[in-house]
């Protein structure tokens, strides 16, 4: 998630503030779609992040400009760890920042020549942080367990209210500005749940290694009696294995403390995680149209054949 802060002003002088809109705008036009953002394991590569939300934060008509707003983004991981992730999320809103300050100060200029009327440039510099860092420094304020009671007692009026997580974590990230000492024009970055964690295999591991070869043994037989030609990859984006063990427990450790709201409106089970490593593969029907209002099963193949190949992978994996 990023959460834009700007300075208002009165839209007759656009150019005497700095619109939040303008920030989370250009980060869309860097991070939409961004090959920077893949991650690879084996042959396998992740698809680019995409929007889910933007928007600013007012509930009624304004003629002056909006002071918040925010975006968030999927991000699918196989092996970036949260720092690196962060890191990159940072740099991309830093360059936001720098790009939205150019265009408004090439707009001023343009508009100057058109009315003789050259508006100065403005006084702001590019400043980002992480939800990690906003936190600490008004836990240096109100101190760590006046912050811990200000957090619980407003998310939880938030989930009474049954509002969703994001729209939780960007209300929160606002509150805990309202309380920032610094206040001035930034951008904060953070994680909003849902995290689901990478999950690739071990092939140090023995039952991981007799899994993929049961695999491998199963795209032979349903080419061989069925003249199936079924796909193997390394990702399979979001799926349940997320929760059947961590690959990286410090990994998931470090992206707790970035993550809005966890142990209050989000729970992440990570110690129960800790104690599991089930190895598995993602494996059933075939279709079209996945979550969308099209979506539908190729019937003859999941009813049909389907049932078979399951009962000779189960087979070959106890065998």
């Amino acid at each position: 998630m990023f959460f834009a802060v700007g300075t208002q002003t009165h839209v007759d002088a656009p150019f005497h503030g700095l619109n939040a809109n303008s920030l989370v705008s250009e980060l869309n036009r860097i991070v939409e779609l961004s090959p920077e953002f893949c991650d690879h394991f084996g042959e396998a590569s992740t698809p680019p992040p995409t929007c889910l939300k933007q928007t600013d934060i007012r509930d009624l008509y304004s003629v002056t400009t909006p002071l918040f707003a925010y975006s968030y983004y999927n991000v699918f991981t196989l092996q970036i760890s949260p720092a690196q992730l962060m890191a990159r999320l940072k740099d991309a809103a830093k360059l936001a920042f720098a790009k939205t300050l150019e265009h408004i100060d090439a707009s001023a200029k343009a508009h100057g020549r058109l009315s003789g009327n050259v508006a100065g440039r403005l006084n702001i510099e590019e400043a980002v942080i992480s939800y990690d860092e906003l936190c600490d420094e008004v836990k240096k304020v109100q101190g760590e367990e006046r912050l811990e009671a200000l957090i619980r007692e407003k998310t939880a009026v938030w989930a009474a209210e049954r509002l969703g997580n994001q729209e939780i974590a960007a209300k929160l990230i606002r509150e805990l500005y309202e309380l920032y000492p610094h206040k001035k024009p930034m951008i904060v970055v953070g994680f909003a749940p849902p995290y689901y964690p990478s999950r690739t295999p071990n092939l140090n591991n023995e039952d991981a290694r007799r899994l993929l070869a049961a695999v491998d043994d199963l795209i032979r037989f349903a080419g061989e009696e069925y003249h199936e030609k079924l796909g193997k990859s390394d990702f399979y984006t979001v799926s349940d294995l997320s929760y059947t063990g961590l690959t990286d427990d410090r990994g998931a450790a470090e992206i707790g403390r970035n993550l809005i709201g966890l142990g209050h409106n989000y729970v992440f089970p990570l110690r129960d995680l800790q104690s599991l490593d089930i190895e598995g593969i993602s494996f059933g029907g075939w279709g079209k149209g996945f979550h969308e209002m099209s979506e539908r099963v190729h019937v003859p193949y999941t009813f049909d054949v389907l049932p078979d190949l399951l009962e000779h992978l189960i087979g070959k994996v106890f065998e």
